[in-house]
């Protein structure tokens, strides 16, 4: 049974700048095949196993032929995969939309188109102006500034538009000289206002108001490159560019569960974040061995219930409904927090931490957090939590007792995000919860990351294991939450 092709407009570069319909496909998607311009904070949304695969084009690099692609898409919607074909702009516009629906409708495949936002939209609305305007202009006109090498050349009508009230030229930097003389050729005024839009909604973003008469020389002078689009015609002089762009591209390996949780708020501060799982949550070895015996010490003594993270309160409460637990039997012990964002968790769910600890401290502070030796201690933390604590409790007189609540599955392989992230020096920030983040990625040797992002580390031992591995410019957060890593970005 074949699969589904669906073409997805990803829009001018910001991840918000996407349509709903567009990010639920993405979603659900077996493979992704993205161009060069396409945001990869959009790869956030895709699920665990998915397949990225990069067929972006870029001048003077190697990438895959059309042919190539084309061939690929037929061949992963033969196997019965859900396949994304994610575009920049909006895939009606300027693209090859038409030569991959050729090749799918020869081969029988099903396929959908989500439009995206156009770069002329895109770089209107962030000029703060109207494409067209009923006391300027009453049409647009859309034209390429860069032809094919081979195949079939349809005429451009440059006398049409001439007579346009408005003008945009797609990829036309580089032939920005010669489109200039067309135009004049056919009576536009060197005095015409020409808007200059480059990679807008990116922190590459850059908006300059030229004429024709400056437009080489501007290009020249404001280091203008790919991608770029210019806009003339009257609507450009009522351009503004106060409006607040995207600051810097940020990078996460939290859990896939906890993948977009961050995302809303960092987007409102400015940032564009992407979020590569390098492990999920699943069941430990024997998930309910530990469980109902922690239920049996339970009903038997009393002592501290002790949380190292919000993943475990989660994965305890999940435990706790479906084996129908009492919790009554937890009246005569303590509960104890690893960070005040574990004591959320509890009392989101009704429990009230007797005390709670420092994130930045991790779980070395739970002897100290405990005091003086008074009986059990009940650990509940993932299956490979690091076992000091323990020995510390254990030295003291505790008795402790591991609840194994949750397991982690780490990634095998380098991540395609991640490789293409690193290959187009997307990162300007990354952010590292655990040390465990770190020895996955250090594993794979990519050392490009350690030199070339400045780093920012949850606690003291994540900062130790960033400088251990040769990470250059690196900051440490005091408190262990989005918005102290907010706080950091804003003032670096």
């Amino acid at each position: 049974m074949n699969g589904q092709v669906v073409f997805i407009g990803a829009g001018p570069g910001h991840a918000r700048w996407i349509t709903v319909a567009g990010q639920q496909a993405i979603a659900e998607a077996d493979v992704i095949l993205i161009d060069a311009l396409v945001s990869l904070s959009l790869l956030s949304y895709i699920q665990w196993d998915a397949t990225v695969i990069d067929v972006g084009k870029r001048a003077g690099k190697p990438s895959q032929s059309q042919k190539e692609i084309c061939d690929l898409l037929v061949q992963l919607a033969s196997k019965g995969k859900q396949v994304i074909r994610l575009k920049g702009g909006d895939p009606c516009t300027f693209g090859r939309l038409a030569e991959e629906i050729q090749v799918l409708l020869k081969a029988g495949i099903s396929y959908e188109i989500i439009p995206g936002i156009t770069a002329a939209s895109a770089a209107a609305a962030r000029a703060g102006i109207s494409l067209t305007d009923r006391d300027i202009s009453a049409s647009l006109t859309l034209l390429t500034g860069h032809r094919r090498t081979a195949g079939p050349k349809p005429e451009l009508d440059w006398e049409a538009a001439s007579r346009s009230g408005t003008g945009a030229i797609y990829m036309g930097v580089l032939s920005a000289a010669e489109n200039v003389q067309k135009l004049k050729r056919h009576g536009v005024s060197s005095e015409t206002p020409v808007l200059i839009a480059q990679a807008v909604t990116t922190p590459k973003e850059k908006l300059v108001v030229s004429s024709l008469e400056t437009l080489e020389t501007d290009l020249k002078d404001k280091h203008i490159r790919p991608p770029a689009v210019w806009v003339y015609g009257g609507v450009v002089t009522a351009t503004k560019t106060t409006q607040h762009k995207v600051r810097a591209n940020v990078g996460f390996f939290r859990p896939d569960l906890q993948k977009i949780a961050w995302h809303s708020q960092l987007f409102a501060a400015g940032f564009e974040p992407c979020t590569i799982p390098l492990q999920r949550i699943c069941d430990p070895p024997d998930a309910y061995k530990s469980f109902d015996a922690s239920f049996q010490i339970a009903s038997q003594t009393s002592g501290w219930l002790v949380f190292t993270s919000p993943t475990a309160v989660i994965r305890w409460w999940q435990r706790c409904q479906e084996c129908r637990q009492d919790l009554r039997q937890w009246h005569r012990w303590k509960i104890a927090a690893v960070g005040k964002a574990t004591a959320r968790r509890l009392t989101n769910i009704g429990i009230m931490p007797d005390v709670t600890g420092s994130e930045r401290c991790g779980t070395d502070q739970i002897p100290a957090l405990l005091g003086e030796p008074v009986g059990t201690v009940l650990l509940c933390q993932a299956s490979d939590a690091r076992l000091a604590p323990h020995q510390t409790l254990a030295d003291k007189g505790w008795q402790v007792h591991p609840v194994l609540t949750h397991a982690k599955e780490h990634r095998k392989y380098v991540p395609e995000t991640l490789r293409i992230a690193i290959e187009r020096r997307w990162f300007d920030y990354v952010v590292w919860t655990a040390t465990s983040q770190i020895e996955v990625v250090n594993r794979w040797q990519l050392d490009q990351l350690w030199q070339d992002v400045h780093h920012i580390a949850f606690g003291t031992q994540t900062e130790a294991a960033l400088n251990n591995i040769g990470a250059t410019t690196i900051s440490s957060v005091q408190k262990s939450s989005l918005q102290a890593v907010i706080d950091v970005l804003s003032s670096s």
